[in-house]
């Protein structure tokens, strides 16, 4: 049976304070997620921050979007080679539907 995967993410919300403040509370209040993965997908501008607000614990980081060509004259997406390195999932919405994907699958693509 697969482990069930909780997804936060706050779409175009916040500065890197309150980012990095709700990161933060995310992660004291949930010291020791049991039976589920848990990951933040803050936006692109805040990944940083909230990385290191989460640090080594439990909770993963991700990103929430990503373009589907490696450069590119796209304003204000980001590829995932700008990504490589960086979070392990990337919530990759299309309304009415989001999908989550590994991004560690993409990371030598």
């Amino acid at each position: 049976m697969r482990t069930p995967l909780v997804i936060g993410n706050w779409k175009m919300h916040g500065t890197l304070g309150e980012a990095r403040a709700l990161a933060t509370a995310i992660r004291d209040g949930l010291k020791r997620p049991r039976g589920v993965e848990v990951v933040l997908c803050p936006p692109f501008t805040a990944l940083a921050a909230v990385a290191e607000s989460l640090g080594t614990g439990p909770i993963q980081l991700g990103a929430q979007t990503c373009h589907h060509e490696a450069a590119g004259a796209y304003t204000g997406w980001t590829s995932a080679a700008m990504l490589a390195g960086a979070p392990g999932w990337v919530l990759s919405a299309t309304r009415p539907f989001a999908a989550l994907v590994s991004f560690r699958k993409y990371a030598n693509a």
